[in-house]
């Protein structure tokens, strides 16, 4: 189960990059607005009581609902720092950037949990034939 946390928590962040890349292009919002908007459709991962754009990326950053590991957590904020810094070409291409960082981050999350999920049944068979030897 906290594997599958991991997993979506994840796969939202994915979401929510599209998601603001589609208000980038369809709208001239200010960045407090995007995360505003950011808020409304995802607010288990971005909290929303704040008055300017930093504040809003430190509480999300430090937010308890967010499962990513330390990297994870660098590249969504400079994600975040970087909207709102250039012209719509820009941003899109900065969020393409971090769209596949992330979607590269899900990739090998996927492996490394399959992985995991292979060898600990076969490493407990293997403990239990163990003691099964041990025993007689």
């Amino acid at each position: 189960e906290f594997i599958e946390r991991f997993k979506t928590n994840k796969k939202q962040i994915i979401l929510s990059i599209n998601f603001i890349r589609q208000e980038i292009r369809y709208s001239s919002a200010e960045t407090l607005i995007l995360f505003k908007k950011l808020n409304d459709k995802y607010p288990e991962l971005f909290p929303f009581d704040c008055s300017y754009p930093l504040e809003f990326i430190d509480k999300t950053i430090h937010n308890e609902n967010l499962l990513l590991c330390e990297g994870e957590r660098e590249d969504l904020k400079l994600f975040l720092l970087g909207i709102g810094k250039t012209d719509v070409s820009g941003q899109l291409e900065h969020s393409r950037v971090y769209l596949k960082k992330f979607e590269k981050h899900l990739s090998l999350f996927r492996d490394k949990s399959s992985n995991k999920i292979k060898v600990y049944p076969t490493l407990s068979i293997l403990v239990g034939l163990m003691c099964v030897v041990l025993l007689v």
